[in-house]
C-alpha cells in the first residue's frame, strides 16, 4: 500500500449484474422480476523494495453494500446485505423489475479492512 502524509489509498471495486429472470423474447415487453448480484473487491497498492508499485486485489467478506432504487413517481426504495464469506452479494428485490432496474445503484456502506475504510479513485 502507498503512503502518503499518513495515508493509506486504496480503491473499492462494486461490480454488479443484473440478471432478468425468465424469457426477454417476445413481441411485447413485460415487466420481470431481477436478480442483483456482485462483488466487493479492495484494490490497493503496495511498494516493495525496487521502484513502482505492485497493485494487489483481495475480496471482501463481511462488507456492507446498499441497493438504492429511484423512482419519479414514487419514492427511493432500498435494502442492504452484507457480503459472504467470498465478497459476493445478491439482492432479490420484490419492487424492482426490468423495466426500472436501469435506475438502481450499488452503494458501500461499511468495510470490514481497515485498508479499505472508504472509497477513492485514482492510481497508485
Amino acid at each position: 500500500m502507498r503512503m502518503m502524509g499518513g495515508v493509506w489509498f486504496a480503491n473499492f471495486l462494486v461490480f454488479y449484474l443484473v440478471a432478468v429472470a425468465g424469457d426477454l423474447a417476445g413481441s411485447s415487453p413485460t415487466r420481470k422480476k431481477v436478480v442483483i448480484e456482485g462483488y466487493v473487491s479492495c484494490v490497493y497498492c503496495v511498494m516493495e523494495g525496487g521502484p513502482g508499485s505492485v497493485i494487489k486485489t483481495d475480496l471482501l467478506p463481511g462488507a456492507v453494500v446498499k441497493l438504492q432504487c429511484n423512482n419519479r413517481q414514487k419514492a427511493s426504495w432500498e435494502e442492504q446485505t452484507e457480503t459472504g464469506g467470498d465478497g459476493r452479494f445478491s439482492f432479490k428485490p420484490l419492487k424492482v423489475t426490468s423495466w426500472g432496474a436501469h435506475k438502481c445503484k450499488i452503494f458501500l456502506i461499511f468495510s470490514p479492512r481497515a485498508v479499505c475504510p472508504i472509497i477513492i479513485y485514482g492510481e497508485c
